[in-house]
């Protein structure tokens, strides 16, 4: 592939050649990512495919497009400030309200046990996935129109490039999130189905819910590497 396809401020790097890339989060936008590679800055759409968000090993397989922002004012505007790894206060919190919460589930799951017909089951069970589904593409719509009130992406120079992991540690730790999050997720649906208890039902949602913000994990804060691919045209 031609030289003159990639960046212009990259064309003295060799063909299949990968740069270290520094990625910032968004003010209040998780769909999108801000990566900065040498003296440039580009965003990133962690939303722009189905398949990432239902797989998010795709990110590190399949090619993304960016888009490059060249006004500084623009970053700054975009740019989050870096996060803060929770304390052990926070996480001691968390853990307390698990701890309180597990009491409850007992009661409320006698409570919310009925008998329902397997069609009105399997309806509501239908009814559940669709309701996620549209939770989540409305949210990113939502986080794709406040990013167009500051920058246009159509308007922007746009790139392909290959996202590598920043670490085997890191490819683990997301494998072992997301099989967590969907074994919970599928089970809980089968207990619903088992049982007919609509708790179970909620929480099966939940767990679904939680495995497509997976798609989010593969580009964290931190360094990577990417691959500059090609030009596209802005048509």
């Amino acid at each position: 592939m031609p030289l003159t396809h990639l960046p212009d401020d990259f064309k003295t790097v060799q063909r299949g050649g990968s740069m270290k890339t520094k990625i910032r989060s968004l003010v209040k936008n998780p769909r999108y990512r801000l990566l900065h590679v040498g003296d440039s800055h580009y965003i990133i759409d962690m939303g722009s495919s189905f398949w990432r968000i239902i797989t998010p090993f795709f990110s590190w397989i399949f090619s993304h497009r960016i888009y490059k922002v060249d006004d500084e004012e623009i970053v700054k505007q975009l740019q989050a400030p870096p996060k803060e790894k929770a304390g052990f206060s926070a996480n001691a919190a968390y853990g307390a309200i698990g701890y309180l919460l597990v009491p409850l589930i007992g009661p409320v799951l006698d409570y919310l046990e009925f008998s329902m017909p397997l069609w009105l089951s399997v309806a509501l069970l239908v009814i559940s996935l669709f309701s996620v589904v549209l939770l989540f593409h409305s949210l990113y719509q939502r986080y794709e129109k406040k990013l167009h009130k500051i920058v246009q992406l159509a308007s922007l120079p746009r790139y392909k490039i290959r996202l590598h992991p920043k670490s085997f540690g890191h490819v683990v730790k997301v494998f072992f999130i997301y099989m967590i999050m969907l074994s919970f997720s599928i089970f809980t649906y089968i207990g619903y189905i088992s049982i007919q208890n609509i708790f179970l039902l909620f929480g099966g949602s939940l767990f679904l819910f939680l495995v497509f913000a997976c798609s989010l994990f593969p580009v964290e804060e931190e360094m990577t590497t990417v691959k500059f691919l090609e030009k596209q045209k802005n048509d």
